[in-house]
């Protein structure tokens, strides 16, 4: 699967105070920015692996506790249907290239869109990818670079892992725990929520969540905002449509972008 992230590029880029219509080939983009919040790949945020404790550093580390996020995962299942509708979004952008001309993207940016294609299927959502394999694997590895002393040997009452109940996390650990113990049989944890979604605990939080506007309603007022108007604005310009595509088009595209640059990393356009 290509990349969709010729979409984001045409986007505005915006700042605290305006929005540019800078645009430069995004093909040929050196530096492309690949952080989107929770969806950024671990492979991303971690391309170098930091070094093993040195004598002189500090103490030697006796203990490790830490909260892992599970590895990329494809779209959740609402997610699907916006993402998947892209397509005919793209189809139009070429259209309005071919009648019109007015499509503001350099040929290459063109062509990489035209390739683009949509293939998660349905029964994959919100399920470990393969690159989110990757992802623990490598990060079980760079947790034998930089702490060799902790995890020589598995040991049942030294070590303890809990996940949650999601598919996702006990796939990421199953990697993790393979990655970080090769020669070992290491038990799957057994699923606890209590721990890591102890806001699943809180029947207050889970009623204003699910009935309450107050919650979202910073999200409401940015999406609603006159910066928010002038950057549908401005990437509907740029798409060559004549009127405004729909905020939520421009907020799948800014998805489908994050899942596209976690999944394949090995695509730059």
């Amino acid at each position: 699967m290509g990349t969709l992230s010729i979409l984001l590029s045409a986007l505005a880029v915006v700042s605290s105070r305006r929005i540019t219509d800078e645009y430069r080939c995004y093909a040929e983009d050196e530096d492309q920015y690949l952080y989107f919040g929770t969806k950024t790949s671990y492979a991303v945020m971690f391309k170098d692996a930091l070094p093993p404790f040195q004598s002189g550093e500090c103490s030697p580390p006796i203990m490790l506790w830490e909260m892992i996020r599970h590895g990329t995962r494809f779209p959740m299942f609402e997610e699907h249907r916006p993402l998947k509708l892209l397509v005919g979004l793209k189809n139009r952008i070429l259209r309005n290239h071919k009648i019109f001309t007015n499509v503001e993207l350099c040929d290459q940016d063109r062509h990489n869109l035209g390739n683009w294609t949509f293939d998660f299927l349905i029964s994959e959502n919100n399920r470990l990818s393969p690159q989110g394999k990757l992802d623990m694997e490598s990060l079980a590895r760079r947790h034998l670079e930089r702490y060799p002393t902790l995890f020589q040997n598995y040991e049942e009452d030294k070590f303890l892992f809990q996940i949650t109940e999601s598919d996702r996390t006990n796939q990421s650990a199953r990697h993790f725990l393979r990655a970080l113990f090769p020669d070992e049989i290491v038990p799957q944890p057994e699923p606890n929520n209590s721990l890591l979604r102890s806001y699943m605990n809180c029947s207050t939080w889970m009623l204003d969540y699910a009935s309450s506007r107050t919650i979202r309603q910073y999200s409401d007022e940015f999406h609603n905002s006159l910066l928010m108007s002038e950057l549908v604005d401005r990437v509907s310009r740029r798409l060559g449509f004549f009127f405004d595509i729909r905020p939520s088009q421009v907020d799948a595209m800014y998805k489908m972008c994050a899942y596209d640059k976690a999944y394949k990393l090995c695509h730059r356009h």
